[in-house]
């Protein structure tokens, strides 16, 4: 035999129980347990069911009202393994399937309240579709978790990198958007479109580079070495002549042509004598002539502008301070295109050259036929062409400067925002903690994309195996329900994908007419008005047989029934007995826990090695497992009915702990127990009260013959109560029945 449990050691503050023992043999492949409403089935089939799921809130939510220590339970199976319930966790799942049939079953598959819920449906599918069925749509239901776990991880990593890259208000598109080779660049032109747009104004009306007027080294040597052609010899020595006797270097040629110029009709303009008879003024007039003034004036505009370059205040030093300025302006509004720069030590090598220039005209402009040559020509010649390679380069920045005046027009200062934190996003996105997130976005968006086309194909494969399975399962189900004598069957029983997970779909057919599973209707025929309560729990019943029957495992599964027969009905009674009988037959092991002793000894009396046992539990919550007899509970359950029958009869009140309902569902049972007790073999084990009466008539000298009319009223009267649904009888009405019940049995 294979891992089956054999002892509930030990209960400790769980339902009713401060403590429940096992005072008796341990249990055998099918066991049966008596206990009367309310003492302990619920609680112990609770424990199974947790120890089997290891979910230790099932126990939680059973705690004992009054429990003063902790919640313990202690199972014992066969083989030796023992699974122990303590500080809230089973230290063991239980070594073999279990399967419970109770009223967490019926909640869980068939139904809730009044209506047949989602949740109802989806727990279904193990029923209809079976082990490999329930595979299939495990395989979904799997696909669909990971689908859901991944849609939360998707939304947190979202947050994240929105609040790390502000302005990102798609993340898939971000995450997917290429990475562009100059991305440093379209930032940089994305900084300056922010800047142009900001500063429009300043853009229209701010200056361009001031200009730096400088020739080229060539046409100030040319200068200097300039002749002029119309000067004689002559002249040129007078000049010089005088200049030395009246020691007038360096600048008393100025004066001299300062005078010349401004002499009129011969007369000196220092002394106004006539001057047409002094050679030496003729020999001025001619040195200071025409080519002399040309000469002179080019020497003075050279010299100015020189000057102006070499001047403290507002010189080369000013000029170039105010390009840095323009430039860094510009450079944040528009490429540039790598700016020139001046650095300090080329300034000053500018500065040295043009004062050596200044010095070349100088000594010129006093020495006009004079020669001189620079003393460094390369080093001048080399600083001027830096400063010419600078002033290039701010000649390249124009068109930038253009295209910046004429975009400043139309600037829009929130949308180059917006371009540029997309492009500051994409910079952040290939390096630290936002690479990580929208990595993991990327991996996990794949797999997500992946997760639809599997579950495509999961559900597929599930509609698939149940179009041929579900009839296969709907069939044997209502098999089980003709052996029940149901007066119903389930059609277009139908596995389906309303919400996430594979769930099943079904209706109630009686006669022609078929009801969908589902809701409560206040306005048409549902689930909860077309089947009385015992045709819903026969329904469950014959669902949870077809389940574990199909299961692969059964060989190795302990099947428990609680209360698996609810009604009176004989054919329903007897069957169920034939069904737990027939799955003890292929289970590992079977229990049975039920209320009613007649049918437990039904079981008992057609079973090999059935062992039975009583769950009590007294007042204080001591509980116990001990040994018991269907036969001698009979007995004492007969004398007790016949006590209460009488009682009410009599005094119009009831007994301990009875009341109307109860009492009106004994008057059947005991009347047949009573036939059966006074003609014993007379009647078979199924043969009921109705059957009795028209067996009782066929023996014309039978002593009961007498009492047959009162025997079909009885029936009559009680066939209402028998599968619930019915109100509570009415007390005078019950009590006339009573008395004529106690009539016929008389002082047996």
């Amino acid at each position: 035999m294979l891992d089956m449990l054999l002892k509930v050691e030990n209960i400790q503050e769980i339902g009713r129980f401060a403590s429940l023992k096992h005072k008796a043999a341990q249990f055998g492949a099918l066991t049966l347990i008596f206990a009367r409403n309310g003492y302990g089935k619920s609680t112990l089939c609770s424990v199974l069911r947790s120890s089997s799921e290891l979910k230790g809130q099932i126990i939680a939510a059973r705690r004992r009202l009054s429990a003063t220590g902790d919640s313990l339970a202690h199972l014992v199976w066969k083989g030796g393994a023992a699974t122990k319930f303590k500080t809230g966790v089973w230290d063991l799942a239980c070594p073999g399937p279990v399967h419970i049939f109770d009223g967490e079953y019926v909640h869980r598959n068939l139904h809730v309240a009044e209506s047949v819920t989602r949740d109802n449906k989806r727990s279904l599918i193990s029923v209809v579709l079976g082990e490999q069925g329930v595979a299939l749509a495990k395989v979904v239901s799997d696909l669909d978790a990971e689908q859901r776990a991944l849609a939360s991880e998707q939304a947190t990593s979202e947050k994240t990198i929105k609040a790390a890259c502000p302005g990102i208000g798609d993340v898939e598109s971000f995450a997917n958007a290429t990475m562009p080779a100059d991305l440093d660049a379209q930032i940089t032109r994305a900084e300056q479109g922010v800047q142009l747009a900001r500063h429009s104004l300043n853009v229209k009306d701010r200056r361009s580079f001031a200009e730096i007027n400088l020739l080229p080294l060539e046409h100030y040597e040319a200068l200097a070495a300039r002749d002029v052609a119309d000067i004689t010899d002559d002249a040129a020595a007078k000049v010089k002549e005088h200049l030395d006797a009246h020691n007038m270097h360096p600048l008393g040629e100025r004066w001299l042509k300062y005078g010349v110029e401004h002499q009129t009709d011969n007369s000196c303009p220092f002394c106004t004598q006539d001057t047409s008879d002094v050679p030496l003024v003729s020999a001025f007039k001619g040195y200071f002539g025409e080519a002399y003034a040309a000469l002179s004036t080019e020497l003075e505009a050279a010299l100015a502008a020189i000057r102006a370059l070499t001047a403290e205040h507002g010189g080369l030093v000013h000029r170039l301070d105010e390009h840095r300025d323009d430039i860094e302006f510009w450079g944040k509004v528009c490429d540039l295109s790598s700016p020139p720069e001046v650095s300090a030590d080329v300034r000053d090598r500018v500065l040295g050259a043009l004062d050596a220039i200044q010095k070349l005209l100088e000594h010129k402009a006093a020495n006009p036929l004079a020669k001189k040559l620079l003393d460094d020509r390369d080093a001048v010649n080399g600083a001027l062409n830096e400063l010419q390679g600078y002033l290039d380069g701010l000649t390249k920045c124009a068109p930038a400067i253009s295209e910046a005046r004429t975009s400043s027009a139309t600037a829009d200062t929130a949308k180059a925002q917006e371009i540029l934190v997309k492009r500051q996003a994409l910079k952040k996105r290939e390096a630290g903690s936002v690479k990580a997130d929208v990595d993991g976005w990327l991996k996990r968006d794949k797999r997500r994309r992946e997760i639809e086309v599997e579950k495509k194909k999961a559900q597929q494969d599930v509609k698939t195996y149940a179009e041929t399975t579900a009839k296969t399962k709907q069939s044997a189900i209502n098999d089980l329900l003709d052996l029940f004598g149901a007066n119903f069957r389930i059609a277009d029983t139908k596995a389906s994908f309303v919400g996430r997970e594979a769930n099943t779909d079904y209706s109630i057919q009686i006669g022609n007419r078929l009801v969908p599973a589902g809701e409560r209707s206040e306005t048409q025929p549902s689930f909860n008005t077309v089947l009385s309560a015992g045709d819903k729990f026969t329904l469950a019943l014959a669902f949870f047989i077809t389940q574990v029957r199909s299961d692969a495992g059964l060989a190795d599964a302990t099947l428990v029934f609680d209360d698996p027969f609810s009604s009176l009905d004989a054919q329903r009674e007897w069957e169920t007995t034939s069904q737990l009988r027939s799955l003890a037959a292929n289970a590992c092991q079977v229990i049975v826990l039920s209320h009613d002793a007649r049918f437990l000894a039904l079981i008992e009396k057609n079973a090999n090695g059935a062992l039975s046992y009583q769950l009590n539990c007294d007042d204080n919550g001591t509980g116990a497992i001990s040994a018991w007899s269907s036969a001698e509970e009979l007995k004492d359950l007969y004398v007790r009915q016949c006590e209460r029958v009488r009682e009410f009869a009599s005094t119009g009140t009831f007994l301990a702990g009875i009341n109307g309902d109860s009492l009106v569902k004994e008057l059947r049972p005991f009347s047949e127990d009573y036939l059966r007790n006074r003609f014993p073999g007379r009647f078979g084990p199924l043969v009921m009260l109705d059957q009795m009466a028209t067996e009782i008539e066929a023996v014309p000298d039978d002593p009961m013959l007498p009492h047959v009319a009162e025997l079909r009223a009885i029936n009559e009267y009680t066939r209402d109560y028998m599968h619930g649904g019915a109100s509570n009888p009415d007390p005078g009405a019950l009590r006339s029945q009573c008395k004529r019940l106690v009539k016929i049995i008389g002082s047996y």
